[in-house]
């Protein structure tokens, strides 16, 4: 029994549910080039897409050959596979985000504030926090300078703010550096 698609049988065509990278073929027909192209560059950019371009890589690589796509499916993720090959070598983003289930939140502490509000903070960086059982929203973002930052929104409802997590025996001092010289956050050390 196949339940990736919501249903409790086999999925068809009325139970297919689209995933992030199918979504957008069931608005145009045919998919052009093109459009493949584009969503090949929003994708290696993270622009709607909060997964890293390794990861989304390699969902399309295993979308591409399953068989309970359909044939529109397939051929357009192939096609996706393709335009994000011939990008190669991909940009390095000064910062990509992660799913933060990835992240293991035990082994972090807030260390830092941001006087913003988590969708201010979501435009600025064009990524989303996420929800996780057990935690406020989560953004968690992996710094080309390898530090692995976890923002978490305060519950606060009068002055919203978000919590800067930092794995426990980092470089304080060298991880907000960083992260204020790729994002532009106003971040302030929990002792500042």
């Amino acid at each position: 029994m196949d339940t990736r698609y919501g249903g409790g049988s086999e999925p068809n065509d009325k139970d297919r549910r689209p995933t992030l990278l199918t979504y957008a073929i069931l608005f145009k027909d045919p998919v052009t080039d093109e459009d493949v192209a584009a969503i090949a560059e929003a994708m290696l950019r993270q622009r709607g897409y909060g997964d890293a371009p390794d990861d989304l890589y390699a969902q399309a690589v295993a979308e591409s050959t399953d068989e309970q796509r359909t044939p529109k499916e397939q051929d357009y993720l192939r096609r996706l596979v393709q335009a994000l090959d011939a990008q190669r070598p991909w940009p390095t983003l000064p910062y990509t985000s992660r799913w933060p289930g990835k992240v293991d939140l035990e082994s972090f502490t807030s260390i830092a504030n941001i006087a913003m509000s988590p969708s201010d903070i979501e435009d600025q960086l064009r990524r989303s926090f996420h929800t996780l059982a057990g935690h406020h929203d989560l953004l968690a973002l992996e710094l080309d300078s390898g530090h692995t930052i976890v923002l978490q929104a305060t519950d606060s409802r009068t002055t919203p703010s978000v919590d800067v997590l930092l794995r426990s025996g980092t470089d304080v001092d060298e991880a907000l550096e960083a992260l204020r010289n790729r994002t532009d956050l106003p971040v302030r050390r929990s002792t500042e």
